[in-house]
């Protein structure tokens, strides 16, 4: 049995819904092949259901190659990462099974599908869209943020955690070398002698002086509404989630990581970045 074909994914018709022509023009520049062919294979899992693995690769290298991003070992490389996190599950070719499908998406993997360039199970895009939200990315908090996919996409759960949270703490960090910088008093001060000290200050004390240096802000409007209403929904929530994971994570408790545990640092994680680059912009902006 042949497997449908998806209509929109052609040449001519690469726009994904709700995208203008500009956006298309932009992606369509920075995309890479490699990339394209990812995103060609997550859009067609998404639209329809192949009988068999072998129907969603021909299918695909089909439609790879009228758009000239055709390539094998990227295709084969990416399904199998695809299967390694989940996202589908084969009983292989060669299987005389009738009581089962032969080829699936799972539940699962249909979430991560559909939340696109904001699930890390394309590790590519999803950095490309972190990226994208901020002003000049943090190449120490980039780091930090490809590991702690890699690692999540290998089964690595805790590793995935910890790395995380090694990026939110770099966050931390800029956050209050910003506020040091605009000597948001008292915090400012606090911040400037803890940064320059020669034994590291733990990173909740650290926090505890920029929530406070915000909320003093806010108090005072000197931040936009938009920034003042989120302190706690999108900077305190999100790190202290990150944190207790890590904490979880890198003692010796022997407490196990799920992968959704793990996942879900990484989809709040964007916009606590972008989140944080707005404060930080705004106060170099500000003094």
């Amino acid at each position: 049995m042949e497997a449908k074909r998806w209509p929109v994914i052609r040449p001519g018709k690469l726009m994904v819904t709700g995208e203008s022509k500009s956006d298309l023009l932009k992606r369509l520049i920075e995309e890479s092949n490699a990339d394209a062919l990812k995103r060609l294979i997550d859009t067609a899992l998404v639209a329809e259901q192949y009988p068999t693995l072998n129907d969603l690769i021909q299918s695909i290298e089909r439609q790879g190659l009228q758009q000239g991003v055709w390539d094998g070992v990227v295709a084969l490389e990416y399904v199998a990462r695809l299967a390694r996190v989940g996202v589908i599950a084969t009983l292989g070719e060669n299987s005389s099974s009738t009581a089962m499908p032969h080829f699936i998406v799972t539940e699962r993997g249909r979430a991560m599908l559909e939340r696109r360039q904001e699930s890390p199970h394309n590790e590519s895009r999803y950095l490309h869209a972190v990226r994208a939200r901020v002003g000049q990315p943090d190449a120490v908090v980039m780091a930090y943020l490809a590991e702690a996919v890699e690692t999540w996409t290998s089964g690595l759960y805790r590793s995935s955690a910890v790395m995380l949270g090694c990026a939110c703490e770099k966050l931390i960090l800029l956050l209050a070398e910003a506020i040091a910088i605009g000597k948001v008093a008292p915090y400012g001060v606090n911040l400037s002698r803890t940064l320059s000290a020669v034994r590291p200050t733990h990173i909740s004390t650290i926090f505890g002086d920029v929530r406070g240096a915000l909320s003093e802000m806010a108090l005072k409007k000197k931040l936009p509404d938009h920034l003042a209403d989120g302190i706690d929904r999108r900077l305190s929530s999100i790190f202290d989630h990150a944190r207790v994971l890590r904490n979880d994570a890198g003692h010796p408790t022997g407490k196990d990581m799920t992968a959704e545990e793990a996942e879900a640092g990484l989809l709040l994680f964007p916009g606590f970045y972008e989140y944080a680059d707005q404060i930080i912009s705004h106060l170099k902006l500000n003094p």
